[in-house]
């Protein structure tokens, strides 16, 4: 009976190794996707500021409190520029800026109420 003839290099080689592949596996994939999908939504923390969670203080307690139209916008949960045509009252404290008084606020929330 006839025997296959093998090689000494045949017996002696270890089993083939594979060959990397070329797509990148593990950590170095989901990093990239976890960019892409970054650069393609939009960076969480930089949102316009119309999309941010508001932080809405509370009504102040003292109604001689003055306010900038920041915090009053904040408190009405308007726009700032909604306040100018909204017709909330306001005083001039110079050419460019404006306060709101808290007691002038409430009475012309209560007449915007009534009138409605």
């Amino acid at each position: 009976m006839p025997t296959s003839r093998r090689s000494k290099r045949d017996e002696a080689a270890p089993p083939a190794e594979q060959k990397p592949s070329r797509i990148p596996r593990g950590p170095l994939l989901t990093s990239t996707c976890v960019s892409w999908a970054v650069f393609i939504a939009g960076h969480p923390m930089r949102k316009p500021p119309s999309q941010l969670p508001a932080i809405v203080p509370e009504a102040p307690s003292n109604p001689n409190t003055v306010l900038t139209p920041a915090e009053c916008a904040a408190w009405l949960k308007l726009e700032r520029r909604q306040l100018q045509r909204a017709g909330v009252p306001h005083v001039w404290i110079s050419h460019k800026v404006r306060r709101y008084r808290v007691r002038d606020v409430l009475a012309w929330l209560e007449t915007q109420a009534a009138a409605a």
